[in-house]
């Protein structure tokens, strides 16, 4: 002989209500709509054998009350999701282009015949228009979607004894732990549409085309343009065919070139090795920052520089 197996039935709980609704939009992206709402499936023991997310569904519905828009179940969290919980329903910009802002939609808490001997009668809530905000803005909209969210987590908080949903951070008050796995459950993509009630905060960053050219470049070239000193070396530059920067490094190396022949002269050299080094130092700048002509008059002077040392040194030992 077979058996029937019979389905564990529950109790019929002893009220259904919704609490509280604030209904936001823009909060993501423009044109969308959010829903939230504190519910209550009330029971003095609640069920064990049954969770709440198998026992009863969350729909919103048209204003018809018969086409369901948003299908979703209770979320578990504590009491196995019954008694006082959150719920919410979230439609983009796209799938809410053909809603209509403050209209009587419906929330429907439902039950699932199954699991009841008797089946309490199907909960409905008609949105009124104090449940549409009147802001507009993406940031109002989180503004008043999480001081929402925030005053039913203390209402939360002394419904259930013990429970902590809130905290105090640097960045002020926060979800806590229990705070943020209840509202991520219950109300998915809610650390998008009230990030400031998370500890760690998610953005998109948004990207922006940056130009780049030389004009920065340009004015620090030129910025040296009008001075005295400038006027100067261009003129120097031009008698030797050089630019200004091969004016200045002969500058430099004219200046190296008296250095290391009075050291020379210090040392009790005398000056013709000073003046022989000074001529290849300066040959040495002309190859590297002169012209043609010049690097040929100074070839020529480096030559009689050493026919002088030659003569007034060497031919004397």
């Amino acid at each position: 002989m077979v058996y029937p197996v019979l389905a564990a039935t529950i109790a019929n709980p002893t009220s259904i209500s919704v609490t509280s609704v604030q209904v936001v939009r823009n909060v993501i992206e423009t044109g969308d709509f959010c829903v939230a709402f504190h519910y209550n499936i009330a029971y003095t023991a609640y069920p064990t054998t049954v969770w709440a997310s198998d026992s009863f569904s969350l729909n919103f519905y048209n204003t018809n009350g018969v086409t369901v828009l948003s299908p979703t179940n209770p979320y578990v969290y504590i009491d196995n999701g019954y008694n006082d919980n959150l719920g919410g329903f979230y439609f983009n910009a796209a799938a809410a282009a053909s809603m209509t802002w403050g209209a009587a939609y419906k929330i429907g808490i439902i039950p699932n015949p199954a699991d009841f001997s008797s089946p309490p009668a199907n909960y409905y809530y008609t949105l009124q228009n104090t449940d549409y905000t009147i802001e507009t803005t993406q940031a109002n909209n989180q503004t008043v979607i999480q001081t929402y969210l925030s005053n039913t987590c203390v209402l939360l908080e002394q419904v259930y004894s013990g429970l902590s949903l809130l905290v105090s951070s640097d960045v002020g008050e926060v979800l806590s732990a229990d705070g943020e796995n209840w509202l991520r459950g219950a109300l998915p993509g809610v650390a998008s549409f009230a990030p400031h009630l998370f500890y760690t905060q998610y953005y998109v960053p948004l990207a922006e085309t940056t130009n780049y050219n030389n004009s920065l470049g340009t004015t620090y070239a030129n910025r040296s343009s009008g001075w005295d000193i400038n006027t100067g070396l261009n003129w120097l530059a031009s008698q030797t065919g050089l630019d200004s920067a091969g004016t200045v490094a002969a500058f430099i190396f004219i200046i190296t070139s008296l250095v290391f022949t009075v050291f020379c002269a210090w040392k009790g050299w005398g000056v013709e090795p000073g003046l022989l080094g000074s001529m290849m130092n300066i040959e040495c700048g002309g190859l590297l920052f002169g012209g043609s002509l010049f690097n040929m008059i100074l070839f020529a002077g480096l030559l009689g520089g050493i026919f002088i040392f030659y003569i007034i040194l060497m031919r004397r030992a």
